[in-house]
């Protein structure tokens, strides 16, 4: 009878510990995460006082957070929020502008962490395009409207981060990166591998504030962009020096006039589809590559009978509302999937027009008229400085009150 009593309770004690042990095993897990910065710019001093911050994802999307500073020789000690193999780490820090960062995994948490930072440049001649390819083609689900989908390779050549200023001497171009799009484009859809920044609709196409670190990079976006009738004129300007440029086109649409695209021998297989191919490049920096596009689309026939009808005179528009022609209905936007979302971060909102600061959005667009004009010819030098000064001015206070509020 002690025998069996014995054996029960010497397994109810093995049973216990089974459950006690992984917990005192988490329990004894790392309690804090040490690591270093070291700064990648050639001569640039030691990454010391910075804050870096650990931050602990749950599933629910609650957010845990601990704080640290680098010491003297760039070295830290974080508290670790939470241990649980459930949870997501990122170390995150700011460093001259830019924004650096890397995620943890729960079982490497005991390991140091190191991340290079760099000194900055607003230096825009640093990064490079080494390729860019447009897709263009008509949107299957409404009649007049194109889907285009462009991806940027490019290339920070310096060991500096690049980051915007617009405080900077910089004449006939502004700070960012700047993409070009179609007249009339809208749904635009940006996704990168960079951290952080904020899309600005600019003139005829859009700008990215985000800091580019030194090394490749990535840049996708897909829009929506109307044509009349079945042509369409697009002037897409290279605002950084690009190697080359590439144009794919539809093979039974594959009808283009340009002064600079050659097209190629090769046709280019992309999903069950084929496309046609052309090149330009190298491309210098605000060099222009004008195309003109025909044989596109056209809507039905009765569509377009009824859109003479409605720009008509006043006696057949209330003869055509009589008759109940409603021809404005809603158009269905799809994007264009050509960058593949498992490898980029999507940065973006899901409209061109998008602004969280009207006030600082204007005196962008204006910075940017002001320079197409220049480039055009249109202002003196002298009106252009003193513009260009005025709208800095304002587009900083625009964003210090934005700060403020």
């Amino acid at each position: 009878m002690r025998s069996c009593l014995l054996v029960t309770v010497t397994l109810g004690l093995l049973l216990s510990l089974g459950m006690i042990l992984p917990a005192m095993a988490l329990a004894q897990g790392p309690q804090v995460v040490t690591g270093k910065l070291t700064n990648g710019t050639s001569d640039g001093p030691v990454p010391a006082g910075v804050e870096v911050t650990l931050h602990a994802v749950q599933s629910s999307a609650s957010v845990e957070t601990k704080v640290a500073e680098t010491d003297e020789e760039g070295e830290f000690e974080i508290e670790v929020p939470m241990l649980d193999d459930a949870v997501s780490y990122v170390v995150s820090l700011t460093y001259e502008g830019a924004i650096y960062g890397r995620p943890l995994d729960f079982s490497g948490l005991d390991e140091p962490v190191g991340i290079t930072v760099y000194e900055s440049t607003t230096d825009l001649s640093v990064l490079q395009v080494n390729s860019a390819a447009l897709v263009l083609r008509p949107q299957i689900d409404s009649e007049g409207m194109l889907t285009g989908s462009e991806v940027v390779s490019l290339v920070n050549t310096s060991d500096r981060t690049f980051t915007p200023d617009l405080t900077g001497p910089a004449m006939g171009q502004m700070n960012f990166m700047r993409f070009s799009l179609p007249p009339g484009a809208s749904n635009l859809r940006l996704e990168s591998d960079l951290a952080g920044g904020d899309i600005i609709d600019v003139g005829p196409g859009f700008a990215v504030t985000a800091a580019v670190p030194p090394g490749d990079h990535l840049v996708g976006f897909s829009y929506t962009a109307p044509y009349d009738g079945d042509s369409l004129e697009f002037t897409r300007t290279a605002h950084m020096a690009t190697s080359d440029f590439h144009l794919l086109l539809p093979q039974e649409l594959a009808r283009v006039q340009s002064d600079i695209l050659m097209a190629g021998e090769d046709r280019v297989l992309l999903g069950d589809e084929l496309f046609q191919a052309w090149r330009a490049g190298p491309l210098d920096e605000a060099e222009k590559v004008s195309m003109e596009f025909s044989g596109l689309p056209q809507p039905p026939w009765n569509e377009r009978v009824a859109d003479v009808v409605l720009e008509g005179s006043p006696p057949q528009l209330f003869l055509a509302s009589l008759l109940g022609l409603a021809l404005v209905g809603a158009l269905l936007y799809s994007l264009l999937r050509a960058v593949p979302s498992s490898t980029l971060r999507s940065v973006t909102a899901p409209s061109v027009n998008t602004s969280s600061n009207p006030q600082a959005e204007d005196c962008l667009r204006q910075l940017a008229e002001l320079d197409n004009a220049l480039e055009r010819g249109e202002v003196s030098p002298d009106h252009y400085n003193d513009r260009r000064e005025a709208l800095k001015t304002d587009l900083l206070q625009a964003w210090a009150s934005r700060e403020l509020a």
